[in-house]
């Protein structure tokens, strides 16, 4: 009797695991789980990972799948995010590319159209390490090694003729303002402002203006072009969202 009840129960832990999901970084032709994990590191504007539910070799037998994303608020998951998959239902595993943009602790599942949850795994997303500090608006020590030139033009990502001084005859006052962090700029908006010095002190105490630039957040570096329309010393400055600075340079334009 007691060899019998073993079995049973064995077989019922089977049937628990049959079904599984797994967030990976890619997958195979077959549906298995390349680079799986259970902690997902981040970038500040997102990651994406597959979230691959596969059915231990058996057909779904079902047209769709809803994926629900729940997020902990406190000490109970909540509704977070939800997803319609449309599948063939001879199919033995689905996978969704989904993007986390929130640090937290997630637990995902899928049902089928009959609303029978299926399978549930949980997730724990955290910020990269080295995006941490540069998301701090207490510290601008990301940026520090970041370079800004004037030029003529940029081509193939590189600053062309740099400049520290341009002509308003020559170039009708339009210089090209280059900007490299040499790692990603973390920022989908750059603010920059325009400064002039009056009375040749490099103090820079007049105000141009402001102008803000959509960039992607992966980019390293990027360049805009500005045009100058009267001689003087300007200096440019860049700054970011939390009003860091990232970087400053003057240029002199002459008639």
């Amino acid at each position: 009797m007691k060899k019998y009840f073993t079995i049973i129960i064995l077989i019922f832990v089977s049937n628990i695991y049959a079904q599984e999901i797994f967030f990976a970084n890619s997958y195979t032709e077959s549906g298995e789980p390349v680079d799986a994990t259970l902690d997902l590191k981040i970038k500040p504007w997102g990651t994406q990972v597959y979230i691959l539910f596969r059915n231990d070799g058996k057909p779904i037998g079902d047209p769709l799948l809803y994926l629900f994303v729940d997020k902990l608020r406190g000490e109970e998951y909540k509704p977070f995010d939800s997803r319609v998959l449309n599948i063939d239902k001879d199919a033995t595993w689905a996978v969704y590319n989904y993007e986390f943009k929130d640090p937290g602790k997630y637990e995902v599942y899928f049902m089928n159209s009959k609303q029978h949850r299926l399978a549930t795994a949980k997730l724990n997303v955290e910020l990269e390490d080295k995006y941490v500090e540069a998301f701090s608006v207490q510290s601008s020590r990301y940026y520090e090694g970041a370079k800004l030139e004037f030029c003529e033009a940029v081509v193939n990502r590189k600053p062309v003729n740099v400049l520290r001084t341009a002509s308003i005859k020559k170039l009708n006052g339009t210089v090209y303002v280059y900007l490299n962090n040499f790692d990603a700029l973390n920022v989908d908006t750059l603010f920059v402002q325009v400064w002039k010095d009056e009375d040749g002190d490099n103090e820079f105490e007049k105000f141009i203006e402001t102008k803000k630039y959509k960039i992607n957040p992966e980019w390293s570096d990027t360049f805009f072009k500005y045009v100058f329309t009267k001689a003087g010393l300007y200096q440019i400055k860049i700054f970011e969202k939390n009003e860091i600075l990232i970087a400053a340079k003057h240029i002199k334009i002459i008639p």
